[in-house]
């Protein structure tokens, strides 16, 4: 059977391997966080041949203080070969205008990953606990958070109750509630999020994905209000999701002078995505694109060559694929569901950039809800190609970059409604695969393998939709 990381390879073209000079990547501004103090707020989770930085706010394949490599994501685990600077979620949404108070109909949301670096609205709620060190694992069953797995939603049921279900689960909790972090927006949102990521080294491919499980809650209740007490939630979690509730209401009052209903209030047309600045070598070189009917998205550069140091090793690297730089994908494993009961996958995919010209970075909540939901403002820039609104939305992709540059990318899934004290979920899977060799490939400093469009680029044959 091919291995899995031959799926993504499979749906791109290969190269040969060369090396490069690059520019260093600009220094993005940051702010301290609360319990950074604690030696677990940054955790170097490599289970399998992924090596990837996590940070207690959020930050998924991100450096963090005292990491022993000092990058995101590298791959295969002990190379130099850097594909990831740093990740995670984002989610947007509408305050209902029912609310009853002066939120209503307000646009909020949370940058858990921001890549301007100035908009960061993540906050720790715990230290980030492993399976592989063995304090953590002392403390599993008897430290808050609830980390036993419950959620039968996501899970086999032969898996409830377990501990961990992987090599090396890594857990941690965190929010966006704290008003302390307002850049680019009014208020919170009211958003708690428990993250578990899984790796595995089997079976054969297995050894390049991540699993990450983002479960998030609306907060936005007082315990008081029994409007935790779901089926969203396991009962086992529905004391402490709670807890954070009064803790959301009592901070946010007290900031804003004002009164949230004890109900909280529900969070509609909300977008939840997974977003990245993959860097992969020679970060002001790289595309990123998608493939829509998969629900996944990648980056990788377009000359196909490696930075300086690369390396290639012959059990990934070999025929039939090639030495050359690989890709990062993100696949959705699974989304939020819409009114029908159907999960809703990737509903709005785009390149984004560290420019103010193309695409740029999302500057705010206001804009970042109109480029997850593909809504976009007179004021925004436009798609490439471009088209109407409502074909840019059933096509579920926005801008796709001709020019090689400092690129980034978000793949969203929604709308959806969350109403006060309940959960949602997304799976994704972080993949990397080695380009394979066919014929047709474009390598080396003067080649330019673009997004593909209409048959060129990175779809070879003419007529062809999947980009």
């Amino acid at each position: 059977m091919r291995s899995v990381r031959a799926t993504l390879a499979l749906l791109v073209l290969g190269a040969t391997a060369a090396s490069s000079v690059v520019a260093a990547k600009p220094i993005r501004p940051t702010r301290p966080r609360a319990m950074n103090l604690f030696s677990s707020a940054g955790y170097l989770f490599e289970v399998n041949r992924q090596q990837c930085g996590l940070k207690n706010d959020g930050e998924v394949c991100v450096a963090f203080a005292g990491s022993p490599v000092g990058g995101g994501g590298f791959w295969p685990k002990g190379t130099p070969d850097q594909y990831i600077f740093n990740s995670g979620l984002q989610i947007a949404g509408i305050v209902s205008r029912t609310a009853g108070f002066a939120w209503a109909g307000d646009t909020s949301g949370a940058f858990f990953f921001d890549a301007r670096g100035d908009q960061l609205m993540g906050n720790p709620l715990s230290l980030i606990f492993s399976r592989l060190v063995p304090q953590d694992v002392a403390a599993w069953g008897s430290t808050p958070p609830t980390k036993t797995v419950l959620d039968t939603s996501i899970y086999n049921p032969i898996l409830i109750g377990s501990d961990a279900i992987s090599q090396g689960d890594a857990f941690v909790r965190y929010w966006e509630g704290d008003p302390v972090a307002l850049t680019g927006r009014e208020h919170p949102m009211g958003i708690a999020v428990d993250q578990r990521i899984l790796a595995w080294n089997f079976p054969s491919g297995n050894e390049d994905i991540i699993y990450v499980i983002y479960t998030f809650y609306n907060v936005t209740a007082r315990a008081s209000s029994g409007k935790y007490n779901n089926p969203t939630i396991p009962s086992a979690l529905q004391t402490e999701i709670a807890a954070i509730g009064d803790q959301f209401q009592d901070i946010n009052e007290t900031k804003f002078k004002i009164q949230i209903p004890d109900g909280g209030y529900t969070l509609d047309s909300v977008y939840a995505a997974q977003a990245m600045d993959a860097d992969v070598a020679v970060f002001n070189q790289n595309y990123a694109t998608a493939i829509v009917p998969f629900s996944l998205g990648l980056e990788y550069t377009g000359t196909f060559i490696g930075d300086v140091g690369w390396q290639f090793p012959a059990d990934i690297f070999g025929a039939p694929f090639a030495a050359a730089t690989g890709f990062i994908g993100i696949k959705y494993l699974k989304s939020p569901k819409d009114a029908s009961g159907n999960q809703v996958g990737l509903t709005m995919f785009s390149q984004n950039l560290n420019s103010a010209t193309g695409f740029p970075d999302p500057v705010g909540v206001r804009q970042l809800w109109r480029y997850l939901s593909g809504f976009l403002g007179p004021t925004d820039n436009p798609c490439n190609p471009n088209d109407t609104g409502v074909n840019i939305r059933l096509r579920r992709y926005c801008f796709l970059g001709q020019n090689q540059g400092d690129a980034r990318f978000y793949q969203a899934s929604g709308p959806f409604s969350l109403p006060p004290g309940e959960a949602r979920s997304i799976v994704v899977a972080y993949v990397n695969a080695a380009p394979l060799l066919v014929p047709g490939f474009q390598q080396g400093a003067t080649k330019d393998t673009k997004p593909g469009t209409g048959g060129i680029g990175l779809t070879a044959v003419p007529g062809d939709s999947i980009r």
